[in-house]
C-alpha cells in the first residue's frame, strides 16, 4: 500500500490517513524526543540525505564546487519550485549538492558530468527510467528548474543530456 521496498521503514500518516512522509525512518531516528513531529520532509534535501532519489525523479543542483552563497541561492530557487511541486501533488523531489556532500562525486560519475566547478549545474535524475536530463549552463533559477521538470515530464526532450 505504501510502496515499502526495504525494512525497517517508517511511513507517517495524517489524521485522514494521507501520507505525510513515506520515508521518515531517518528523520524519526534523528529525533528521539519527537521535537520535529510529524517529520514532514524538507522541500529540498542535501543530496547526501536524499534517499528518495532512487524512487522519484529528483532535480539536483550540483553546486559542489561553489561557494556558500551560490549553494544558498541554488537552494532558495529549488525551494520555490519544490513548494509549487508539493502543492500540486507532484512526485518530483529536489536536492542540492554542496562542497561537503559525499555523494556528489558518485552522482557526477553516474551522470557523466565533469568534476565540480565554481558554476552550478542543474540535473534531473530519474533512476526508474534510467534517465538524466541536465543543464550545464550554471543558471539554477526557478525558471530553469521549472523548464527542466516540464521538459523531462512531458517528453519534450529525450533521456540524455539536454540543455535548458
Amino acid at each position: 500500500m505504501f510502496g515499502v521496498s526495504g525494512i525497517p521503514s517508517v511511513v507517517v500518516l495524517d489524521a485522514d490517513r494521507r501520507v505525510v512522509n513515506g520515508d521518515a525512518r531517518g528523520m524519526v531516528g534523528g529525533d528521539p524526543e519527537g521535537l520535529n513531529f510529524p517529520w514532514v520532509p524538507p522541500l529540498v534535501d542535501d543530496l547526501e540525505d536524499c534517499s528518495a532519489i532512487n524512487d522519484s525523479p529528483t532535480v539536483v543542483a550540483m553546486a559542489d564546487g561553489c561557494d556558500a552563497a551560490t549553494v544558498a541561492e541554488c537552494k532558495r530557487n529549488l525551494e520555490v519550485v519544490a513548494a509549487e511541486s508539493r502543492a500540486a501533488g507532484a512526485e518530483t523531489r529536489f536536492a542540492v549538492a554542496g562542497p561537503e556532500d559525499g555523494l556528489a562525486a558518485r552522482v557526477r560519475s553516474i551522470a557523466q558530468l565533469d568534476g565540480a566547478t565554481a558554476t552550478p549545474e542543474l540535473i534531473l535524475i530519474n533512476v526508474e527510467e534510467e534517465g538524466m536530463f541536465g543543464a550545464a549552463d550554471g543558471l539554477v533559477t526557478a525558471e530553469a528548474i521549472r523548464k527542466l521538470v516540464a521538459d523531462a515530464t512531458s517528453g519534450a526532450v529525450e533521456i540524455g543530456r539536454a540543455h535548458v
